[in-house]
């Protein structure tokens, strides 16, 4: 990395107008084109007024917008020049060329490698980074990227070492990285990236529903935002067929997208994706099936009949997976004698083709909460039994929550409420773990009967809250299938026992709260704990211990990544998976967590 001067020089008066007006107007672009520039034209002004309008004014400009290298500052301004045609300030012109020095070492190999991967607002894997250098030609991408950390153009993250992070910060990249790099470079690069997540995501059909399924889930997100780059330039791409194979990576992530919340996300991309993909007939299933799995996670009933309206299953795996989607839109649709009929074809469709455990498990444990919904609950329980036994040979965690809340509705049928409220804690932990709201919110609204009718109706009424503002923040459902009647008999005991006015105000209380300060209030009552929170609160690691301490203090994700040195990126990632541990939706609610426990620096 290029060392930063932020002495200041004796200024020259006369020369400073025209350096000042180039600064001013690259800070007009600050948010646009920098991630961590806090500085704007009132700093950059006062600058001006100490220093003169040399190398030394940039060195100091970068430091005052806490950018990485007088590089990235003598980059942006070239660009923004060479846009508006206007006329470069005399005495920067021979700093314009010091770039090229830098980066191309004289072979033009280096310039190169920096604008293939200046063209992408990402984070880079080096996996990632070989794809994008070696579909520029270069012939030892990695040797090619060592030279650039080591130039101080590209960095290692703090993440891990084969983690890299381009040091000229575009976000607009189209207009920079159109002047440098031709269209058949950027179209290479796009295949090369399509090609690393076609093969990422064969890895991720066979390794997800297993023991690394929550790192494998954590993996793949960090990577999204160069799948959502995919996408977007998807009308750009020059062969259909590669949107075919975009929309094939899209639908192999379900799993990731229901987990993790993304519902919606995935919806948009599909639609997006459809418009430039020639899909053949087994990719035309897999969409229609994914939209119609996302659908009824974001309990759409009509967009999942729509997508399967037309349909039709070409062997005995594709016939099991349509009768399981349809089973499931029956028992939303509270059709459950249907459910059951179709759910039970799916199960043994599955058994006979030999089909994934994790279809398997789906079908089953639907097929439990339909027996339940139609009153069998023995039948129910078996099919709870044999789902979490598939669980457990797999060592999955995610799809696990859902049979845990079916078997907790069983127990609550049964009248046994001390297994209820067991297989509910254990939905929640698992849940907290794996990120998802949905099943985590549906284990905290059972945990709302068993309380309410074990007498702890103050604790009921802030799950309550707790559960009230899941559903608003995330917008999912927890009350179906036959489950609302429940819900209001739960509601009509609290209301009896605390009276309108003190059931609203700790609902209230409970909405500030969060998924993990309702597992205290849960263990609170016990006298066991699970003897490793005392050492890994909530599993949170160091970094987001610290990233959280510094939210309590009121700082702002540039604040922060320029406190840990790191990109805004990386911040962004660790308070995103904070807000997943805790079930939070709020700063102010991290800010709280952090004082109760007296974590604060």
């Amino acid at each position: 990395m290029i060392g930063i001067d932020v002495s200041p020089a004796a200024p020259t008066g006369s020369e400073a107008p025209p350096v000042g007006a180039a600064l001013r107007r690259l800070a007009g672009f600050v948010d646009e084109l920098l991630i961590d520039a806090p500085a704007g034209r009132d700093e950059l002004d006062a600058l001006l007024a100490k220093v003169g309008p040399d190398a030394q004014v940039l060195r100091a400009a970068a430091g005052a917008m806490r950018t990485r290298s007088v590089t990235e500052i003598i980059e942006l301004l070239h660009a923004l020049a060479n846009e508006a045609d206007a006329d470069v300030p005399a005495t920067i012109r021979p700093l314009l060329d010091r770039v090229d020095e830098l980066a191309d070492g004289g072979s033009g190999e280096l310039r190169r490698a920096w604008a293939a991967l200046a063209a992408f607002d990402t984070p880079f894997t080096l996996a990632l980074a070989t794809q994008v250098l070696s579909a520029h030609g270069l012939a030892h991408p990695e040797a090619v990227l060592a030279e650039l950390v080591t130039r101080g153009v590209v960095r290692r993250t703090d993440d891990t070492p084969a983690r890299f992070v381009v040091r000229v910060l575009y976000r607009l990249p189209d207009r920079i990285a159109s002047r440098r790099t031709r269209p058949e470079l950027l179209e290479q690069t796009r295949r090369g990236i399509l090609n690393w997540w076609t093969a990422r995501c064969a890895d991720f059909t066979r390794l997800w529903f297993g023991p690394r399924e929550i790192e494998e889930f954590d993996e793949i997100e960090r990577d999204l935002p160069t799948l959502e780059m995919l996408v977007d330039t998807a009308g750009a791409a020059t062969s259909r067929a590669d949107g075919a194979d975009l929309m094939r990576v899209v639908c192999a992530l379900w799993p990731l997208f229901t987990a993790r919340n993304r519902v919606k996300q995935a919806l948009a991309w599909i639609d997006a994706i459809a418009e430039h993909a020639e899909l053949d007939r087994a990719t035309e299933f897999d969409k229609n099936w994914t939209i119609a799995w996302l659908a009824l996670g974001g309990n759409d009933i009509s967009g999942s009949e729509e997508a399967l309206g037309s349909v039709q299953a070409s062997d005995a795996v594709e016939e099991a997976r349509l009768a399981q989607v349809r089973g499931i839109r029956e028992l939303y649709a509270d059709n459950a004698a249907e459910s059951i009929r179709l759910l039970a074809l799916a199960c043994e469709g599955h058994r006979r083709a030999g089909d994934t455990a994790a279809q398997q498990f789906i079908a089953e444990s639907h097929l439990a909460a339909a027996y339940w919904r139609a009153g069998e609950v023995e039948r129910a329980a078996e099919m709870c039994t044999s789902a979490l036994a598939i669980s457990d040979a797999s060592g999955e965690v995610w799809l696990r929550t859902f049979a845990l809340w079916a078997a907790g509705l069983v127990a609550w049928s049964r009248g046994d409420r001390a297994a209820a409220r067991r297989y509910a804690m254990e939905g929640v932990r698992a849940a907290i773990d794996h990120g998802d709201k949905h099943v985590a919110s549906l284990c905290l609204e059972l945990l709302v009967w068993q309380q309410a009718q074990e007498g702890e109706v103050e604790r009921a009424a802030r799950l309550r809250g707790v559960v009230r503002s899941l559903e608003r923040v995330y917008d999912v459902p927890v009350h179906f299938w036959g489950t609302s009647a429940l819900g209001d008999e739960a509601s009509t005991l609290l209301a009896e026992r605390l009276g309108s006015a003190e059931l609203a105000e700790l609902v209230r209380q409970g909405e500030l709260q969060g998924i993990v300060d309702a597992v205290e209030w849960m263990d609170a009552s016990t006298s066991a704990k699970r003897p490793q929170e005392a050492s890994s609160p909530h599993g949170l690691t160091d970094r987001q211990l610290q990233v959280a301490g510094l939210i309590a203090e009121g700082r702002t994700n540039k604040e922060i990544a320029a406190r840990l040195m790191v990109s805004v990126r990386a911040v962004e990632a660790h308070v995103e998976r904070i807000f997943t541990r805790l079930g939070y939706s709020s700063r102010a609610q991290i800010a709280a967590w952090v004082a109760r426990r007296g974590l604060a620096e």
